[in-house]
């Protein structure tokens, strides 16, 4: 690859608006994580973004290419070329002809419009639309009824699930202790703490049943049930 120099820097900036418009055109929100500065060549930069697709949740990264990748690979697949495992999908750019302002002749070949058509084409051909979430709640001998790969579909579709009566940061404790005491591993409870901070009642619930099916002999508290709160 070329060295990068300020003039195809520009145009890498002008492609990140670029791609930012298109995806708002279609109501899916935009994140910086990473500013693009048109005045550090080559420097890090990242904006996130999260859509709906009629295969389901789609994630978005752009770069100086384009990142994405289903939460439902099997079912994208069918249909599109992203990895049947993975869910990848990205798009990469020969980013050297890029400029930094669009040809004065308007018929003129503008890199930089030819990519960010080509993701608008992309996300219009899955029907990508702005990511919407709704709750569920759902008992836990309901949640047992299926298997974790089946909730996570749905939450794929946009349900927040909750489990009633699921005393989850409890849980979440416990369990990073247990990882420690029971399991032997290396990192600390708090390591472990941070590791699930995020996970949703769903997960935890399934990392419960994991943990008792491989330590059948550990008693583990009453979770479900928040008037028995377990505390460290």
């Amino acid at each position: 690859m070329k060295k990068m120099t300020k003039a195809r820097w520009a145009g890498i900036g002008r492609f990140v608006e670029e791609a930012r418009k298109v995806l708002e055109a279609r109501g899916i929100a935009v994140a910086v994580d990473e500013p693009f500065d048109p005045k550090k060549v080559d420097s890090r930069f990242a904006l996130e973004a999260v859509a709906m697709t009629k295969f389901g949740r789609l994630d978005i990264t752009v770069y100086d290419w384009i990142a994405a990748r289903f939460q439902l690979p099997k079912e994208a697949s069918k249909e599109v070329d992203c990895n049947p495992h993975s869910g990848k999908w990205n798009l990469h750019f020969h980013t050297e002809g890029f400029s930094a302002t669009p040809p004065a002749d308007e018929d003129g070949h503008d890199p930089v419009k030819e990519c960010a058509d080509l993701l608008a084409w992309r996300l219009d051909r899955v029907e990508a639309r702005e990511w919407q979430t709704y709750p569920a709640t759902f008992s836990a001998s309901e949640i047992d009824r299926h298997s974790e790969e089946h909730w996570e579909r749905r939450k794929a579709m946009g349900e927040v699930i909750s489990i009633e009566g699921f005393d989850a940061d409890a849980a979440k404790d416990w369990i990073a202790e247990q990882w420690v005491v029971v399991d032997g591993t290396t990192s600390s409870a708090e390591t472990n703490r941070v590791l699930i901070s995020r996970d949703d009642d769903v997960r935890i619930h399934f990392m419960l049943k994991s943990f008792a099916q491989r330590h059948p002999g550990v008693e583990m508290p009453d979770f479900h049930d928040v008037e028995n709160e377990y505390a460290l």
